[in-house]
């Protein structure tokens, strides 16, 4: 790890368990019989995601169960009907020693098979992320999950997103710089485009108008803070367009009362997190 194709690395070796796994369920006899272990398999991993060591799974539990395959098993012929017992190498074995009974990351750390020298050990491995409960927990269901750059929530209202940035909750990162120094070289477009290029992320992973005016308030603060003209900024948010931000003129044929009116209040509600915000560091 550390080097340029690291992260590429990672991802090719992951995926050649995950297909060998894969391949062995669908070649399976039960593979197409509806309730079968082997279709639930197959059901479930369509349903889970990895970005290099992160997992996600998204309820299913038997995840779990065939995350790894037996010491020394390798990948059967193909047609053999075989399926393999696991996904990764015993190698990737995680401890679950600090998980909470709801939710939380497990920490991952590496145990040397039969077939490896003992100093071969070190300390890496797969995160999982369960969006279901332990299997010795009560909790028939979990709420929150926090996955790459989101959390990914549940309430009432259903399944959604809001930002995640784990720096955060580190101390004193709260209120880091987040975006380029205004006393850099750069060009003006570029330290200010800044805020384009983050509403266009906010508006990819947040669905709900309110987080998307609390994220993009908080940025604007965060850039004021440390240096940015307020008013070049704003210059740069009433020209952003989403889906739930209409554009600056409305759609020839439509109401332009309606349109403006949308946009005028969550351009309130923008103006109000970045107050909001400013005025917490005071």
């Amino acid at each position: 790890m550390g080097t340029n194709c690291a992260p590429f690395l990672a991802n090719l070796y992951c995926f050649a368990y995950e297909l060998a796994f894969l391949r062995s369920l669908v070649h399976s006899p039960q593979a197409r019989t509806p309730g079968s272990r082997e279709y639930r398999l197959i059901r479930g991993m369509h349903e889970t995601s990895r970005y290099i060591d992160d997992l996600l799974t998204l309820n299913f539990p038997e995840f779990e169960e065939v995350m790894y395959r037996r010491v020394d098993e390798v990948d059967p012929p193909p047609g053999s009907g075989i399926v393999l017992s696991g996904i990764y190498p015993r190698g990737f074995r995680h401890s679950q020693a600090n998980i909470d009974d709801d939710l939380q990351a497990s920490q991952a750390t590496t145990e040397p098979s039969s077939s490896q020298a003992p100093d071969s050990q070190q300390d890496e491995g797969l995160v999982l992320e369960r969006v279901q409960p332990k299997p010795d927990s009560r909790e028939v269901s979990t709420d929150q999950v926090d996955y790459l750059d989101v959390t990914i929530k549940q309430d009432k209202h259903g399944w959604h997103c809001d930002l995640y940035d784990k720096k955060d909750a580190m101390p004193g990162q709260a209120g880091r710089q987040r975006a380029p120094s205004i006393g850099t070289e750069l060009s003006i477009q570029c330290k200010y485009g800044v805020i384009h290029s983050q509403m266009h992320r906010f508006s990819r992973r947040l669905r709900r108008s309110p987080l998307f005016c609390k994220a993009t308030g908080q940025l604007l603060a965060n850039l004021i803070q440390h240096g940015y003209d307020r008013v070049k900024l704003w210059v740069k948010v009433k020209r952003f367009s989403a889906p739930y931000l209409p554009r600056p003129h409305a759609p020839s044929g439509a109401g332009n009362s309606h349109y403006d009116g949308k946009r005028r209040r969550l351009l309130n509600q923008i103006r109000h997190w970045q107050e909001h915000f400013l005025s917490q560091d005071k």
